[in-house]
């Protein structure tokens, strides 16, 4: 410990002196923030729970933060006087590792739940932030970062260094971590009032992530000192040969791209696909999930609405047709049975609460009925109790035409049988 070197003199206490009125400045700056905040703090928590978390983490990387500048500062006054001030130096240099462990720290609470959160904070940024100070402090820290540089582990012909290897590790789970909290965090807050749609926001997000993700790895290759040239030929010989059977994926990614342009597609809208009923519960950059009427998720890749086709019930307005064909007898008379369509539509309107009145069209004369279809429009919210609301439907026509004597009847064919002239 070479800055102990002048322990005793006036010089070192000069140092400590001035270190101390820096340390007791930047904690009375601290604690007067943090009063002076706290209210403030306490409304943008219930409006604004990420501002209110991000003010919090500001406030708490304050004293580290003034120390440093305040170190510094006395760093180059010492230098400028030709004082002592290695203390000044080692003291400072250590804030560095505090200042790192409470940026962590903030980390880490934002992107992983609270009890996970703890449990990374106590039992590793802080050992880890011990044993860097007390290395620092016995000046051995850069012996043993010269050490991990110059040793290195092989993987067959491939070499690595064990700096390059905990570097490396402790990128991927950082990386990792605030690719999560900025998939969450664009989902929830920005995208939603950028785009004006909450609702298509988890495909930007993921897509967000997915390149936080793609720059990490270049940059964690990078520091690991891999080749990028290399794995650029690489990936181009595995893309030649992988392409062709990744072009359902791809696909559905580009599908999903064109949804979220279109705007077609939505959490909540009630859907019906190969004749499955259902409302949309999720949006994937892959695919999105249906739930039906039976109360199961289908998983329906982005891709089968460019190939196949899908009825969307809620997209445009706030009213869905529903429709019920009915057959009559010919012997039926045609403005009677629109009287007891209407009828009928009336009820189904008075017990549902449908928003326009009913409507009775004659679609035309078929081989053994007049065709007929009663109609009518119920809220968006109802579009789920469709097959029920077809059922009672049905029920009430059944009743009203039996009260008008109207009957419903079944396919006849005339046979005629001629005689056989030479019999």
């Amino acid at each position: 410990m070479r800055f102990l070197k002048d322990f005793g003199t006036q010089g070192f206490w000069l140092q400590v002196g001035t270190m101390g009125a820096i340390l007791a400045l930047a904690a009375a700056l601290h604690l007067l923030l943090a009063f002076f905040t706290k209210r403030a703090r306490k409304r943008l928590a219930s409006k604004n729970p990420f501002l209110s978390a991000l003010a919090d983490s500001l406030v708490a990387i304050v004293s580290p933060g003034l120390t440093l500048a305040g170190g510094y500062t006395a760093f180059e006054v010492f230098k400028a006087y030709g004082w002592p001030r290695d203390v000044l130096l080692k003291i400072t240099q250590l804030f560095w590792i505090i200042l790192g462990f409470f940026l962590l720290s903030v980390i880490v609470r934002h992107t992983a739940k609270p009890s996970i959160s703890r449990k990374a904070v106590r039992f590793l940024l802080l050992p880890l932030m011990a044993l860097l100070l007390i290395l620092h402090s016995l000046d051995m820290l850069i012996p043993v970062v010269n050490f991990a540089r110059t040793h290195s582990i092989g993987f067959g012909e491939f070499q690595i260094s064990l700096y390059s290897l905990v570097v490396g590790t402790a990128l991927i789970v950082l990386f990792y971590r605030l690719s999560l909290w900025a998939e969450r965090l664009l989902e929830s807050r920005f995208l939603p009032k950028t785009l004006g749609d909450e609702s298509v926001s988890p495909v930007p997000a993921r897509l967000i992530t997915y390149l936080i993700l793609g720059i990490g790895i270049f940059i964690i290759l990078d520091t690991v000192g891999i080749n990028l040239t290399t794995l650029q030929i690489l990936a181009g010989a595995i893309g030649i040969g992988v392409g062709f059977g990744l072009q359902k994926l791809f696909l559905d990614l580009f599908a999903g791209l064109f949804l979220l342009g279109e705007k077609s597609l939505a959490p909540g809208h009630i859907v019906e696909i190969d004749g499955q009923l259902g409302t949309v519960k999720k949006l994937g950059f892959r695919s999105f999930v249906v739930e039906t009427l039976d109360h199961v998720s289908l998983v329906v890749p982005n891709s089968a609405l460019m190939e196949g086709k899908m009825v969307n019930y809620t997209r445009d307005g706030d009213l869905v047709r529903i429709t019920v064909p009915v057959p009559v007898s010919y012997s039926s008379e045609p403005r009677e049975v629109e009287k007891a369509l209407l009828a009928a539509g009336k009820r189904l309107e008075e017990k549902m609460d449908a928003m326009l009145l009913p409507r009775v069209f004659f679609d035309g004369f078929g081989d053994s009925a007049l065709n007929f279809t009663l109609a009518i429009w119920v809220n968006v919210d109802s579009a789920r109790q469709i097959p029920a609301l077809k059922t009672e439907m049905r029920y009430l026509i059944w009743d009203s035409l039996k009260e008008h004597g109207i009957t419903i009847p079944f396919p006849q064919m005339d046979v005629h049988i001629k005689e056989n002239p030479k019999g």
